[in-house]
């Protein structure tokens, strides 16, 4: 990928319309980032299926559905008391129930006699059904339909789905076309899609797929551990371009150090101890990382690597357990 790929990739958020400094910072705390890749990695935790299989009466109680009803009553708030909509269908009635709603709002959207389609969960009341605060609600004809299959996000204060939704596709939409880095017998053997589809199946569901979001998740995290890999590769090629000061065995001192112990060292920490010894008599900068429970002996590890050129300074601040 050249520089050029990269840059849109690493592209600001306030980059997106209508993403200036307030919803970037939204953006910023709830993504942990300030590019487009961070948007675009920020992925679903669910998916709602929302596609429009239901009359009224069929919709099943405890499970979110999309239906389709006329306007039948109309009930205005009035005190406390909450707006009751009744749509209606061939099959049945269904209640619609909104707390401290708009009043103007609810005038303007349930016109008795309109045909709605309405989205979301369905409870049964007193031996019917009813749906509390419709998570979508619009006009049967000309109207915007519910997506049939909604991702659902980790959300912050201030941020509603719908807007997370309408950035990550404006995100997507600027991407460029790369061609596949990754192993093609990978791919084939594991059935991953490419990293655009992965993202689209992700984000821009067309069907209701348990196993397609499995396979995009699991094709992303393939992205990130080679993207990590490749980095640290090139990192260790860099490092390898470097030259450190050798340091000779200090023979006697480690020797000193071994028999003042209570206990013999053991093989696991006579060999980690000989590997320390071989990179830091070589003339390549030393990355070594000792692992081991606690009081597996990696300190007195790390102490016997310091006396490697102990007849010089020997910097062992970072010697810990």
């Amino acid at each position: 990928m050249n520089d050029e790929l990269i840059l849109r990739f690493r592209a600001d958020i306030t980059t997106l319309p209508g993403v200036g400094p307030k919803v970037g910072g939204l953006l910023e705390r709830l993504i942990g980032g300030t590019t487009i890749l961070d948007l675009i990695f920020h992925l679903p935790n669910s998916w709602i299926d929302r596609r429009n299989r239901q009359t009224i009466s069929d919709a099943p109680f405890d499970q979110i559905s999309t239906v389709t009803g006329v306007v039948d009553q109309v009930q205005l708030p009035f005190g406390k008391a909450p707006a009751r909509i009744r749509l209606r269908d061939e099959s049945g009635f269904l209640s619609l129930v909104y707390f401290r709603a708009n009043r103007n709002w609810l005038e303007r959207t349930f016109k008795a006699g309109a045909e709605l389609v309405v989205s979301g969960l369905v409870q049964e009341h007193q031996g019917g059904r009813q749906m509390l605060h419709p998570d979508h609600v619009s006009a049967a004809v000309g109207g915007d339909m519910p997506p049939e299959v909604e991702p659902v996000y980790p959300l912050t204060a201030g941020l509603t789905g719908r807007q997370l939704r309408k950035y990550i596709e404006a995100a997507l939409d600027t991407l460029p076309v790369v061609d596949e880095w990754a192993d093609k017998h990978q791919i084939d053997r594991a059935g991953w899609p490419d990293f655009a589809r992965a993202l689209d199946t992700l984000h821009r569901p067309v069907d209701y797929d348990p196993d397609a979001f499995h396979k995009s998740r699991e094709r992303l995290a393939y992205d990130e551990a080679l993207a990590r890999e490749i980095a640290l590769g090139q990192a260790r090629l860099a490092r390898e371009k470097q030259r450190a000061p050798i340091a000779k065995p200090a023979v006697a001192v480690e020797q000193t150090i071994i028999e003042s112990l209570r206990f013999s060292l053991t093989r696991a920490q006579r060999a980690a101890f000989s590997e320390i010894s071989s990179d830091i008599s070589n003339s390549i900068p030393m990355r070594r990382l000792i692992r081991g429970d606690v009081g597996s002996g990696k300190t007195v590890v790390a102490a016997l690597g310091c006396t490697n050129g102990s007849g010089r300074k020997t910097d062992c601040s970072h010697v810990a357990d």
